[in-house]
C-alpha cells in the first residue's frame, strides 16, 4: 500500500499536481473549466438569460451522422433524451431545426463513411437556398460545413456559419477539408479549451474561438439508474470504452497485466490480449444499447480513459458519461481531460503512455473504496454544474447570440 500511494503521489507530480502534493483525503474545491476567451460560465449564463425575452434566434444545425431515427424511436430510460438540447435552447429564445442527413440516392455519398456521407452536397444546396432568412447555420464537424463555406459567396448566403467539434490531423482528405472549411467559418466553437488553442494556433480563424464544453444527460446517466433485467456481468471489474484513434487500450492491458482484477473493453478497435489475460479480460466489439452502455458503467468499480496525446478531445463522452454515473475515473492527462479532472479530487489523471502510474492510479481506487467512492460522488456534482445539458445549452445560446449581435454591429434585430 505505502509504494503504491508513493508511485501515485509521483504520478500526480507528474501530472501536474505539484511537487510533493499528498493524495487528497478530504475533497476540495473542484476545477470548472469550461470557458471562452471572453467569458467565464457566469458571464455566458448571465448573457443567455439577460437575452432570453430578446428576438427569437432561429438556426438550422447539420450534422454528419442521421439523427431524426433518434427522435422518432426515443423511448424514456432506454437512451438520453434528444429533445433536451431543442427544448432548453428555446428557453433560451433560440429555434433550432434539424436538417438532417440524406439517404442514398439524394446523397451520393451516403453509403460512404461518414467523413464523406456527412458532406451530403444536395443538403447544403437545400440550406443554401431554402434558409436564407435563418439566423444562423450550425454545422457539427468541418465536413458538414464545406458545401456551405464553398458556396456561400456565389449564392449570396448572409448568415452566419458556426461550426461545433474539430476533427484531429493526421488523414489527408480530412486535413485537406480542415484547411478549407476553418478559415473560412464565421465562428469556432469548440468543446475544451485545449482545443481552442489548438485551432487559434493552427487556423487563420476569422475572430477568437469559443469554449462552449461538452453535455452529457446527467437524467439518463445516473448513479441511481436501475440495471436492466438480466445483466450479465456483475463483480469487480475496470471498464474501458471507446471507438477513436485516440484510445491506447494497450497501455491499460499491460497496466493491468499484473492486477488481480477483470478488464472489460467496449470498442471496434483491435486489441492485442495476451494469453496471460484471457480469462479475465473481455472485448466487446458489438454495438451496446444506451441501458447496455449505462448498465456497464454502473457495476464497474473503476472506468479507465486511456488515451494517446491529441489535438482533438477524444475521450470527452466516456469522461462526462462516468462522471455522470458517479464512477471514480483514471485517465491520460490529456486536452480533452485536463478541463474537468482536478486530480485526485474528481478523478486521477496520469502522463500519457506511462504504464506504471496507470496502475497505480487504478490499484489506489480499487484498495481505496471509500476514497474511491468519495471521489466519483464528487465527479458527479462537478458533471451536474459544468457538463449538464441546461448548462452547455446556456452556454450554447450565449455563444450564438454574442457572435450574432457582433456581427450585426451591435443590433439584435432579425437581418
Amino acid at each position: 500500500m505505502t509504494f503504491v500511494r508513493t508511485k501515485l503521489e509521483a504520478c500526480l507530480t507528474a501530472a501536474g499536481a505539484g511537487a510533493g502534493a499528498p493524495l487528497p483525503i478530504e475533497l476540495g474545491r473542484g476545477r470548472h473549466a469550461v470557458h471562452s476567451r471572453h467569458h467565464t460560465p457566469a458571464d455566458m449564463a448571465q448573457l443567455a438569460s439577460g437575452q432570453r425575452q430578446a428576438q427569437k434566434l432561429r438556426t438550422v444545425v447539420l450534422t454528419n451522422t442521421r439523427q431524426s431515427t433518434r427522435f422518432s424511436s426515443f423511448i424514456p430510460d432506454h437512451a438520453p433524451d434528444p429533445r433536451k438540447e431543442y427544448a432548453w435552447l428555446g428557453e433560451h429564445g433560440v429555434e433550432q431545426v434539424l436538417r438532417d442527413r440524406l439517404n442514398f440516392p439524394l446523397n451520393p455519398f451516403a453509403n460512404k463513411s461518414v467523413f464523406w456521407a456527412g458532406m451530403d452536397p444536395f443538403r447544403g444546396l437545400s440550406v443554401l437556398t431554402r434558409d436564407r432568412e435563418v439566423d444562423a447555420v450550425v454545422c457539427v464537424f468541418e465536413n458538414t460545413a464545406v458545401p456551405i463555406v464553398a458556396l456561400r459567396r456565389a449564392l449570396r448566403f448572409k448568415p452566419p456559419v458556426f461550426l461545433i467539434e474539430i476533427s484531429g490531423r493526421g488523414w489527408r482528405p480530412r486535413d485537406a477539408v480542415l484547411d478549407f472549411v476553418l478559415p473560412r467559418v464565421d465562428q469556432v466553437l469548440t468543446l475544451t479549451s485545449a482545443s481552442r488553442r489548438y485551432v487559434e494556433s493552427a487556423y487563420q480563424l476569422k475572430r477568437p474561438a469559443i469554449v462552449t464544453g461538452y453535455w452529457v444527460d446527467e437524467a439518463f446517466f445516473h448513479p441511481d439508474a436501475q440495471l436492466s433485467d438480466g445483466h450479465p456481468r456483475t463483480g469487480d471489474y475496470v471498464l474501458a470504452i471507446g471507438d477513436d484513434h485516440t484510445r491506447d487500450f494497450q497501455l491499460l492491458i499491460e497496466a493491468c497485466a499484473t492486477l488481480d482484477i477483470k478488464v472489460i473493453i467496449r470498442t471496434s478497435l483491435n486489441v492485442n490480449i495476451p494469453d496471460s489475460m484471457r480469462e479475465r479480460a473481455e472485448v466487446i466489439y458489438s454495438k451496446v444499447s444506451y441501458r447496455e452502455l449505462r448498465d456497464l458503467y454502473k457495476q464497474a468499480s473503476v472506468v479507465a480513459l486511456p488515451l494517446k496525446d491529441a489535438e482533438n478531445p477524444g475521450g470527452i463522452t466516456t469522461l462526462v458519461e462516468a462522471m455522470a454515473m458517479a464512477k471514480p475515473i483514471a485517465c491520460t492527462e490529456t486536452g480533452a481531460t485536463r478541463d474537468l479532472i482536478e486530480n485526485g479530487v474528481n478523478g486521477f489523471m496520469v502522463p500519457p503512455g506511462d504504464v506504471k502510474c496507470m496502475r497505480a492510479a487504478i490499484l489506489h481506487l480499487l484498495q481505496n473504496r471509500g476514497s474511491a467512492a468519495a471521489i466519483g460522488a464528487r465527479a458527479r456534482h462537478d458533471v451536474e454544474q459544468s457538463c449538464s445539458m441546461q448548462g452547455y445549452t446556456d452556454r450554447l445560446a450565449a455563444a450564438l447570440r454574442s457572435t450574432i449581435i457582433a456581427l450585426r454591429g451591435g443590433c439584435s434585430g432579425s437581418h
